[in-house]
């Protein structure tokens, strides 16, 4: 499941980041082409009401003109001196005039006072809110600026917004939609090769090894499949080689027994467990599954000790004899029940004593004799 999100992320989060980088950049180009668009507008308006008489100082007849002009087209028209003074205002009343702020340092009004005309887009505290300025410098030397409000601009990209904005959702969900079936596409041959290697590593025999259509993962699909039948096959011949072994073990009269260097039991023959009474379990530790002491300690005596033969060893009237080997990091303990042979040597040692103690009286008497 994670791979198939990284996949699906790493197809549709691109897209969308890029996505969003064009919608944002088309609508910094939207703004701007409504600028120029009204600016455009605005200087066609200033060419219209440069025609008019312009006084120096406010005529009432000329700001009702004015007035009438800004109710009809919402356009604010604004006449300046050469020495920033206000000389009339379309969007304010007589008295408010005279208490404007001088307007030489307005960046529209400085721009047409320098290079004969200019322009800016600001808020403007007179009337509260943004405003597109637009000026230039009359032959008489006053400055006439218009100004439309940004309200129209907005409106433009508002309802640009509101077409791309819906094209961009439905475009944003089909590329979803295609990305998630991309993903799929591409993790479902690794989602299938998981589950091949899964079965393997639990080792199932019967493994099914599907067609890819893909030649790489076919490639790999053919590798696992090699790889899991060589594995199969030494597997065999390992559980054949412990069937032959443990047949020959369970044919030797010696006990016989393999441990790792924890004392980890690995190979044993039934002769141990008979021998000593016990019952063992591969892969625990020998010493843990003994719970006879006379056991435990002989076994740990042979286990711990340096050296590699001992004679005669007594467990519960049984003597072994016992030979210890290293066999790389392990330990092979054979053991031989030499208790039978050593009844013979008694044996045999009465019967010559016998012998010998019978012939002596004979013997004696023919020596005598003699």
């Amino acid at each position: 499941m994670k791979s198939f999100l990284k996949f699906f992320a790493v197809i549709y989060i691109p897209i969308v980041l890029v996505l969003l980088w064009v919608f944002s950049y088309s609508a910094s180009r939207m703004m701007e082409s409504g600028e120029n668009e009204l600016l455009s507008e605005m200087h066609n308006m200033w060419q219209i009401l440069s025609q008019y008489e312009n006084h120096r100082e406010f005529n009432l007849s000329s700001h009702n003109v004015l007035q009438q002009i800004s109710k009809n087209t919402t356009l604010r028209v604004t006449l300046i001196r050469p020495d920033g003074v206000v000389v009339d205002d379309s969007y304010l009343e007589p008295g408010q005039i005279l208490s404007m702020e001088n307007h030489a340092m307005r960046p529209e009004v400085a721009g047409a006072m320098v290079s004969g005309e200019g322009h800016s887009v600001r808020f403007s505290h007179t009337v509260k809110q943004d405003m597109m300025y637009y000026a230039a410098r009359l032959g008489s030397g006053m400055v006439l600026r218009v100004a439309y409000p940004m309200t129209y601009v907005a409106m433009i990209l508002s309802t640009w917004r509101e077409h791309v904005m819906l094209s961009l959702i439905v475009l944003l969900i089909a590329i979803g939609l295609i990305s998630l079936y991309l993903a799929k596409r591409l993790t479902r041959p690794l989602f299938q090769l998981d589950e091949i290697v899964q079965q393997v590593e639990s080792g199932k025999e019967d493994v099914h090894f599907p067609a890819f259509g893909d030649p790489t993962m076919s490639r790999i699909s053919g590798l696992i499949y090699r790889i899991y039948h060589s594995m199969l096959n030494n597997q065999r011949k390992v559980k054949d080689e412990r069937a032959r072994l443990k047949q020959i073990l369970s044919t030797m009269e010696e006990s016989i027994l393999l441990v790792d260097a924890e004392k980890r039991v690995i190979l044993f023959n039934q002769n141990v467990e008979k021998h000593l009474g016990i019952s063992l379990n591969r892969g625990e530790n020998v010493l843990d599954q003994i719970s006879d002491l006379e056991t435990l300690t002989l076994l740990r005596n042979v286990l711990q000790s340096d050296e590699d033969y001992f004679p005669r060893l007594n467990r519960g009237g049984r003597f072994f004899e016992v030979y210890v080997r290293d066999v790389k990091t392990d330990t092979l303990v054979v053991m031989h029940d030499i208790t039978e042979r050593g009844r013979y040597d008694v044996f045999k040692s009465e019967l010559v004593g016998n012998i010998t103690h019978e012939l002596k009286t004979p013997m004696a008497s023919i020596m005598g004799y003699a």
